[in-house]
């Protein structure tokens, strides 16, 4: 896979946060990247979202108080420099919370033993996050997946 951005938000303060996929990756062989850019196109912060296999296809949440939660498809675990997570088996959906500044929060990891994909990601005005999206396995709410974390 090449270097590829696959999702754009912008969050209060008018800065762009883009997020996407690189291969080979520094942590897993495929790993997804975060980047804020102020209005004007200048590096706010950056950061990388990796693990022992693969963490991809992301999507972009931004809060009303501009923290950014990145949610992407991932194998094996992830981590952002510090907190990390493990998968539940096969490919699972993985979470990773930003402060404004880009500093890592927390991340968290929601799926079955199975094969599970990633929809989209989004935050409620109450601060909940939201994933949706496909899963082989079974689920307590079905073939779509609908997670509250971080």
């Amino acid at each position: 896979m090449p270097d590829a951005v696959q999702s754009m938000r912008t969050d209060p303060a008018g800065n762009i946060v883009l997020a996407g996929s690189s291969e080979p990756g520094t942590t897993g062989d495929t790993h997804t990247y975060v980047v804020a850019l102020t209005a004007d196109g200048a590096a706010h912060w950056s950061a990388t979202f990796g693990g022992s296999d693969f963490v991809a296809n992301p999507r972009i949440a931004v809060d009303a108080a501009g923290d950014v939660v990145i949610g992407a498809e991932c194998d094996g675990g992830a981590s952002v420099g510090g907190p990390s997570v493990k998968t539940k088996g096969g490919q699972d959906i993985c979470l990773a919370r930003f402060d404004p500044n880009g500093s890592p929060v927390d991340v968290a990891s929601v799926g079955t033993p199975d094969q599970d994909e990633l929809g989209d990601t989004a935050i409620t005005l109450d601060g909940r996050t939201f994933v949706v999206g496909n899963s082989v396995g079974d689920t307590e709410n079905g073939p779509f997946q609908v997670f509250v974390s971080l």
